[in-house]
C-alpha cells in the first residue's frame, strides 16, 4: 500500500502516485480518511490546554505582573507561586500524610496567632499582613489599591504591560509585600524570630527604594514620594 501510494511500486525513492492532500480527504470525498498529524496534534494540544486552564484564567496578564525587566527575581518567583497558590501553607500540608504524631488540625497563623493558617488567610485576610499592606500602600501612594490578593492582581492587570512609574512601582511593591510576608511567616514558624508591623513595612519599603534608585525615569512625583518616605 505504501509502495503504491508514495513510491513507484516498491518502497524506494521516487515520485508519489497520489498527493498526500488527496489521501487525507474523507472516504466519501474519494480519500482514504487518513488524519494529517500536524493539525490533529495542534487541535489535541489546544483541547488539553482548555482542560487544564480555567476559562477565567489570567495567566498571560499575570505573566506581565510577575516577570518584567525591573522585577526582583526572587520576589517575582515567590509571587508567581503565590498567584498560582503553590506555596506550602499549613492548610496545604494537611492534605499530606505527615504522620500520626503531628497534628496540623489546630495550626494557627504565626503572624496573627488567632486564625487557622491558609493561603487565603496569609494573603491578605490575616490581620497582621493586611495592616502591613495598609502601611506600605499608604506610603507608596497606592491608597486606591484593594486588600485581597485576587483583587490586587485584577487592579494591576490593566497597566501591567505599561512601563510607567505607576505600573512599575505597583508591581515591585506587590511582589516585595508577598515575599516579605512569606519570609516573616517562615521566620516565626521555624526560627521564632518576630518583627513588628512597622519593622516589616520598613523592610519592604527600603527594598523598593533601593530598587527604584537603579531606574532612570522621567521626573515623577510617584517616584519622589516613594524615595523620600
Amino acid at each position: 500500500m505504501r509502495g503504491f501510494l508514495w513510491c513507484q511500486g516498491d518502497m524506494r525513492s521516487g515520485k508519489a502516485k497520489v498527493p498526500w492532500e488527496d489521501i487525507c480527504f474523507l472516504k466519501n470525498e474519494s480519500g482514504l480518511g487518513i488524519r494529517r498529524l500536524e493539525p490533529f496534534n495542534v487541535a489535541l494540544l489546544t483541547y488539553i490546554w482548555s482542560l487544564l486552564t480555567p476559562k477565567e484564567s489570567l495567566l498571560a496578564e499575570e505573566t506581565y505582573i510577575v516577570w518584567f525587566s525591573h522585577c526582583i527575581p526572587r520576589h517575582a518567583f515567590l509571587l508567581w507561586l503565590v498567584i498560582q497558590q503553590n506555596l506550602k501553607t499549613q492548610d496545604r500540608l494537611r492534605q499530606w500524610d505527615v504522620g500520626p504524631m503531628i497534628n496540623l488540625n489546630m495550626s494557627r497563623c504565626p503572624l496573627c496567632e488567632m486564625c487557622p493558617d491558609s493561603h487565603n488567610h496569609l494573603f491578605f485576610d490575616c490581620l497582621f499582613s493586611s495592616q502591613v499592606w495598609t502601611i506600605v500602600k499608604t506610603k507608596a501612594n497606592m491608597l486606591n489599591s484593594p486588600s485581597s490578593l485576587n483583587q490586587i492582581v485584577d487592579w494591576i492587570v490593566p497597566f501591567a504591560k505599561k512601563k510607567s512609574a505607576h505600573g512599575v512601582i505597583a508591581k515591585i511593591v506587590f511582589a516585595a509585600l508577598t515575599y516579605f510576608v512569606w519570609q516573616e511567616q517562615n521566620g516565626r514558624f521555624f526560627k521564632q524570630q518576630k518583627r513588628s508591623k512597622k519593622q516589616l513595612s520598613e523592610v519592604i519599603l527600603s527594598t523598593v527604594r533601593l530598587k527604584l534608585l537603579m531606574f532612570h525615569f522621567r521626573n515623577s512625583s510617584r517616584i519622589d514620594k516613594v524615595l523620600n518616605i
